[in-house]
């Protein structure tokens, strides 16, 4: 998400200079590959890219035939295949034994849907789906570098001109929003074929922090980033100093029997309880489980949260299932941390991971691949 805000911030840059630049798109891969779809490079005229889209083997190559297409103005699809022993001929070495396609297009536009803007609406609309045609077949050649958007509030934007083919887009953003996945479909049509990357935009995640406590400094601060909104609750009002945690969105002043009334959560949120006091704990808590946050982190041993549970339920407040399933305790990932800093990080990734679906273990011992990619045909509609 930070690499988008800083493309979309680099990008303002540009458009305000009156110069112009070239967007850079991974739009389809297969095998092993560095970034997946949606990766994305700014390459303006004047200075230097913003963002990656390999591990440095691909940008260098990308910034040449950039030039090409800002001249011309005209969309172009670019295919890497490191399978193919002519790469280590092309002098690219990728050594990924995988193939990436990236969809080069010039800004701003001069005609049609500008990329960066689709995104940076549906980042402003919290979320949506940007539908862009990167190679086509048959009668659909003026097709190429159109695109259809639709935000998270149900409005659209569209330059494609096939009915048809914004109809099957349009269902298609509806499936796949809810899944958080981007994705390259196939569209046969009567008059040829449509290759589309529909990519996601998700808003940024959102993380409360109760307990603006020196540990918490350091969490603010990895969580920041990796561009998510950061909130700070403490009901003392010394602890939250513009000073400590000046990188933070907003700094709330709260009672912790009143967090979940105060604060409108949302399945969006993420929380972390680090008070440090086993009666704010217990508050918190209480009213964190009955909200619909998708991850609750309890600083502190097992034993504590075996304990605020029983109280609980002692008060009559049974945990269900669900419930419990959303509660992490300790907080973190397993990688020995000691440090509040350490410690930061641990939580960070493990939100990550939560947020992701993934179970946070070394990725040496992962079976199969990295990604979890769909075949070709999968994509075919």
């Amino acid at each position: 998400m930070k690499e988008l805000q800083d493309l979309i911030t680099a990008y303002e840059a540009v458009t305000r200079s009156g110069r112009k630049a070239c967007l850079a798109t991974v739009v389809n891969t297969s095998g092993s590959t560095y970034r997946r779809p949606g990766a994305h490079m700014l390459i303006p005229d004047n200075g230097p890219a913003v963002g990656t889209i390999s591990g440095g083997c691909l940008e260098n190559d990308l910034v040449e035939k950039a030039k090409g297409v800002m001249r011309s103005e005209v969309p172009t699809l670019v295919t890497y295949d490191s399978t193919s022993p002519d790469d280590i001929v092309l002098g690219l070495g990728l050594g990924c034994a995988g193939v990436v396609h990236v969809l080069l297009e010039r800004l701003p536009r001069k005609n049609g849907l500008d990329p960066l803007e689709a995104l940076s609406q549906c980042l402003q609309h919290r979320g949506g789906a940007v539908a862009s045609v990167y190679m086509v077949s048959g009668d659909l050649s003026g097709q190429l570098g159109a695109r259809y958007v639709l935000r998270a509030d149900n409005t659209t934007a569209c330059d494609l001109s096939d009915t048809d083919l914004i109809a099957r887009i349009h269902k298609d953003c509806l499936v796949l929003l809810p899944t958080g996945r981007s994705s390259s479909m196939s569209y046969p049509m009567p008059k040829g074929v449509a290759e589309v990357f529909i990519e996601l935009v998700r808003p940024p995640l959102s993380l409360i922090i109760c307990g603006a406590g020196p540990d918490a400094v350091p969490l603010v601060r990895f969580a920041k980033e990796l561009g998510w909104r950061v909130t700070i609750i403490d009901n003392r009002t010394a602890f939250l100093n513009r000073e400590w945690f000046s990188l933070a969105d907003q700094r709330l002043f709260s009672q912790p029997g009143q967090v979940a009334d105060q604060v409108l959560l949302t399945s969006d949120d993420v929380v972390v309880i680090m008070t440090h006091n086993y009666s704010h704990d217990f508050q918190l808590l209480r009213g964190l489980l009955s909200s619909p946050v998708r991850y609750i982190g309890l600083l502190g041993p097992r034993s504590k949260a075996g304990n605020l549970l029983q109280h609980l339920c002692d008060e009559g407040f049974t945990p269900t299932e669900e419930q419990l399933a959303r509660l992490f305790n300790p907080v973190g990932l397993d990688i020995g941390a000691e440090t509040p800093e350490e410690i930061a990080l641990a939580i960070v990734a493990e939100i990550k991971a939560a947020v992701t679906g993934h179970a946070g273990g070394l990725l040496r011992s992962r079976p199969g691949p990295i990604h979890n990619n769909l075949p070709h045909d999968a994509r075919r509609v």
